[in-house]
């Protein structure tokens, strides 16, 4: 939320200890502020704060853990059963 207003979104599942990010938008017209990493950023502080992993399928949050190695302590690759896992569950 900018100023009680509604600018994008992050969609995660959990499986077991992991959360699995699958898809990260953010409305066009906010484009090119960094409001998705400060999004992502506070997901994945969320994520620490639970005591779970984090999994980054969707691609911006891959690329943003690749650029940010100070969450490496909490990610994990993904992993081809996982995949299989997330997309049997309809979620991919």
């Amino acid at each position: 939320m900018l100023g009680g207003v509604r600018v994008g979104s992050t969609t995660y599942v959990d499986h077991g200890s992991q959360r699995v990010f699958v898809h990260t938008e953010i409305d066009l017209d906010q484009g090119g502020k960094g409001l998705a990493s400060t999004l992502v950023t506070g997901a994945l502080a969320d994520v620490r704060a639970r005591q779970l992993r984090v999994v980054a399928i969707c691609p911006f949050t891959a690329s943003y853990l690749r650029g940010h190695r100070e969450w490496d302590d909490v990610a994990d690759p993904v992993t081809p059963r996982l995949t299989a896992d997330i997309r049997a569950a309809g979620l991919l």
